[in-house]
């Protein structure tokens, strides 16, 4: 059926504190590919005039606010934020990598406003029971996973389902033909 082909996924997860922010978009972006999803990693070149977020621009802008350069600081993250929240808008659904006890301030922000745009969102994490509670109030507890492969084969389900049977509460895929590609 090809339901996903075309679409766009934004990786949420912790960036700034987190030992392990590019192996897992790495190897899912791979993953997700083959399915011909498109992945909007926040590591990744995205737009012709944005920066990419990576630890060593994280370090400049924390190194500029022990210097007391707050604007420069700032300057760097607007750029950041702007492009990161720029990616949900554009992403037809989300993946979250939830790693608990791992401070993440972005992801938070990236979920509420997906879950305000009504997109499905995707949750990793290691056990259900650890989900803050108030991301509850805010998803579809059946779209929280122990592990990548759960989330690829739920979306493998998606993808091969009859068109009438995806769930339209949750899963707006545009119609191919309705696409103006150049």
């Amino acid at each position: 059926m090809n339901n996903l082909r075309g679409c766009r996924v934004y990786l949420a997860g912790a960036i700034e504190y987190s030992d392990n922010s590019y192996d897992w978009r790495t190897v899912l972006s791979n993953e997700l590919s083959r399915m011909g999803i498109i992945s909007l990693d926040p590591h990744a070149k995205t737009f012709l005039n944005q920066p990419v977020e990576e630890q060593g621009q994280n370090s400049l802008a924390k190194g500029l606010m022990r210097e007391g350069k707050y604007e420069e600081a700032a300057h760097i993250m607007k750029q950041v934020v702007r492009k990161d929240l720029r990616c949900v808008d554009a992403a037809d659904f989300l993946i979250v990598n939830l790693e608990t006890g791992v401070p993440s301030y972005g992801t938070p922000h990236e979920v509420a406003i997906a879950s305000i745009q009504r997109k499905p969102i995707l949750f990793r994490i290691n056990h259900k029971e650890d989900m803050p509670l108030w991301f509850m109030g805010l998803i579809n507890h059946n779209f929280v996973f122990k592990t990548f492969d759960e989330i690829i084969f739920h979306l493998k389900t998606i993808d091969s389902s009859p068109i009438g049977e995806l769930d339209a509460k949750y899963w707006k895929v545009f119609a191919p033909e309705s696409l103006c590609l150049i």
